[in-house]
């Protein structure tokens, strides 16, 4: 027989799960969950910015995983929050999107702007190649230049 009574290991052992319950709220909702919240449609585009915005930094690889599906929800706008975050692996995929004649030339044109935040030399060279276009990219690849010139 022990000498010491072992009453203390049931309401520790039964404790543990609850802080880890606990530590797993406190932590806030998941990148999936900030993302969903960015894709309902009551929201202004202000509001969904703001969802991007306290998602933080977890969220923003999801973003560029997202921005690869041209159905994506507010593509434009997670366009914008990666160049205003400075988020460097968004550049490839930003670039593909320009350079995708199978794009709108809507989305290339925000993905453009969004290349000269983040790679202003790329952004520049696509922009001399596109100039002599005659919708929207070929426009704001115009104001691209006369900005840089």
């Amino acid at each position: 027989m022990s000498l010491f009574k072992k009453t203390w290991v049931i309401p520790t052992a039964s404790t543990i799960p609850l802080l880890a319950c606990a530590f797993a709220f406190s932590l806030g909702p998941s990148p999936r969950k900030h993302l969903a919240t960015f894709y309902e449609t009551e929201q202004t585009a202000q509001q969904a910015q703001q969802v991007l915005v306290e998602a933080g930094e977890p969220l923003l690889p999801l973003l560029v995983e997202q921005l690869e599906r041209k159905k994506m929800l507010r593509r434009g706008l997670a366009m914008q929050h990666l160049a205003a975050e400075k988020y460097q692996p968004a550049v490839p995929v930003l670039e593909r999107i320009v350079k995708s004649e199978s794009e709108e030339s809507t989305v290339r044109s925000e993905a453009l702007t969004a290349l000269s935040i983040l790679a202003p030399q790329k952004a520049m060279k696509l922009a001399r190649h596109l100039k002599g276009r005659a919708d929207l990219l070929g426009t704001e690849a115009k104001k691209l230049i006369r900005q840089q010139g």
